[in-house]
């Protein structure tokens, strides 16, 4: 349930200066405005200024695949724009958590390991 200006792909993000993300789960980019290189069916390399998410998909959301997905958000932020308008938003999805039910909420976790993490409720 797209709209039909995007589209959904799996591979790196590329700035124009030739830096690349690291692989991303699920890039969603509008081939109107820039189209991918694509490599493979479904997996390519992404110009920034066409990606709208960059979303992380974990089955199990451990500490360390937390740690992995703030790295890559992280690394994600020093990719050049062109534009300063343009702005890819980073997600993570995961469809369970290694956390006690009960315990210690998923993103009172996400932001201990990201000091950089908004930390307004």
């Amino acid at each position: 349930m797209l709209p039909p200006y995007v589209e959904l792909g799996t591979g790196k993000i590329a700035d124009s200066q030739n830096h690349l993300s690291r692989e991303t789960d699920v890039v969603v980019y509008s081939k109107a405005t820039l189209p991918p290189l694509a490599l493979d069916a479904g997996f390519g390399v992404y110009p920034i200024e066409a990606c709208v998410y960059a979303i992380e998909v974990k089955s199990t959301l451990t500490a360390e695949e937390s740690r992995d997905a703030i790295a890559k958000q992280r690394h994600l932020r020093t990719l050049h724009v062109l534009s300063p308008a343009v702005g890819v938003i980073a997600a993570l999805f995961a469809f369970r958590s290694d956390l006690a039910p009960g315990g210690k909420a998923e993103l009172e976790r996400y932001r201990e390991l990201d000091s950089e993490a908004d930390t307004n409720p």
